[in-house]
């Protein structure tokens, strides 16, 4: 039998076929749906994780900031470190590169993985430097403080032994320079400064000469160094001289060095540096120093 022109299995059959692709459009709009749904899910906590990873990073870049500012101050105040800053200039440099490198793709969170680990490793090298140059400054400061407790020391005795100092072999002869112009410096192998009696392996004599000196020319400079008992040190160079002073007196003495100094250029610094060969004993010493015909002057200085 027809219905409108159709049979009644035809009207079925489109019934059905009706019914399955509703089905199927059904079905496709809740698969797209829920689709939809995990990707926006996965891009929330992609964006959650990536906010996270950036706030971990500019935390980062905050300590590094403060890093280099740390180092580039103990840089500024310790000159005596120079050695360390060539390393931690290339250091603070591979920073501001690692920085700028990652500064046009800081939203991609693989690379920020990347970037955080270079800079936690950076900042770990910085942090070890700095602990480094921390504790040499803490070294030198020790060693500073000590050295101004000797120096305090020796300078209340040397106060005390003032006018106490053999001079040359005649009390009446007046000196060229009085003891104030001069400096006596003793070190050990390292070039460092030491009072040490056993330790000492150079002594450093400087004195300055003023410009209205009365002293010219190029001439031989001699160097008696004597102990407390006025006994010259031993050394294998030891010669005994005679002095004839522009007064007409005549100084009789030992010396364990000589040097031509040029006295034409006036005023001048003159540094002498003295090897020493055999150990020298606790106790004080006396540097008399003479030219060909000049008693320049007398420096004292003790070693324990």
């Amino acid at each position: 039998m027809k219905k409108n022109g159709l049979t009644e299995e035809e009207t079925k059959a489109y019934a059905f076929g009706a019914t399955i692709i509703l089905f199927l459009l059904l079905f496709g709009i809740g698969y797209f749906w829920n689709k939809s749904g995990n990707l926006q899910t996965e891009k929330n906590q992609l964006k959650i994780k990536q906010d996270s990873l950036m706030v971990v990073k500019n935390r980062l870049d905050k300590d590094l900031t403060e890093l280099a500012s740390q180092l580039e101050s103990s840089i500024a105040q310790k000159n005596l470190l120079a050695s360390n800053n060539d390393q931690l200039s290339q250091t603070l440099a591979q920073k501001d590169k690692i920085i700028f490198k990652y500064k046009k793709d800081a939203q991609n969170v693989v690379s920020l993985k990347k970037q955080i680990s270079e800079l936690i490793s950076l900042k770990n090298q910085l942090q070890s430097q700095l602990d480094k140059i921390n504790d040499i400054n803490q070294k030198l400061l020790s060693e500073n403080n000590s050295l101004k407790e000797q120096n305090a020391r020796l300078a209340e005795e040397n106060e005390t032994l003032k006018g106490q100092v053999p001079g040359p072999e005649s009390a009446t002869i007046k000196p060229l320079l009085s003891a104030g112009s001069f400096r006596v410096e003793v070190l050990r192998k390292n070039n460092k400064l030491t009072v040490k009696s056993r330790r000492s392996r150079q002594i450093e004599i400087s004195f300055d000469v003023p410009e209205d000196i009365d002293i010219n020319g190029t001439q031989t400079v001699f160097v008696s160094i004597k102990n407390q008992n006025s006994n010259p040190i031993k050394d294998a160079d030891n010669i005994d001289i005679e002095v004839k002073l522009k007064s007409g007196k005549v100084v009789k003495t030992t010396a364990q060095m000589t040097q031509k100094v040029d006295f034409s250029s006036l005023p001048k610094r003159v540094t002498i540096k003295y090897d020493v060969e055999d150990k020298l004993k606790a106790g004080y010493y006396f540097i008399d120093i003479y030219t060909e015909d000049t008693y320049v002057g007398t420096v004292q200085f003790r070693l324990i």
